[in-house]
């Protein structure tokens, strides 16, 4: 089994709003979850760039948005981390969105 791994996964937003803003406290929280292991990330993430000869996206975290077909906003989030790590580190990451994205649009909660 792999030790580290490029996981990659989706958060669907419905509706249109500017969830931008919300990417550099995003990405604090991240690195903020990743402190424990990020060093050696770096470190295997370079090694096998030169055993394997190719570029790789890197060991820090990559998030972009793009629109779905029918308006809503999907957030892709990828990171390198260790295998056993991936599904843990996913769930705290997308916790981590809708608290920002609540505390964000506050005026979408209060219409329950």
């Amino acid at each position: 089994m792999k030790r580290y791994v490029y996981h990659s996964f989706s958060i669907v937003v419905p509706g249109f709003k500017n969830l931008f803003p919300l990417l550099p406290e995003l990405i604090v929280r991240i690195e903020k979850h990743s402190e424990n292991f990020i060093d050696v990330a770096r470190r295997y993430n370079g090694v096998i760039e030169k055993h394997a000869g190719v570029d790789l996206p890197g060991s820090e975290p990559h998030i972009h948005i793009d629109s779905g077909a029918t308006g809503e906003q999907i957030v892709h989030v990828m990171i390198f981390c260790p295998t056993e790590l991936a599904t843990h580190l996913e769930q705290e990451i997308r916790a981590d969105f809708m608290m920002l994205h609540d505390l964000s649009f506050p005026e979408e909660n209060s219409k329950d």
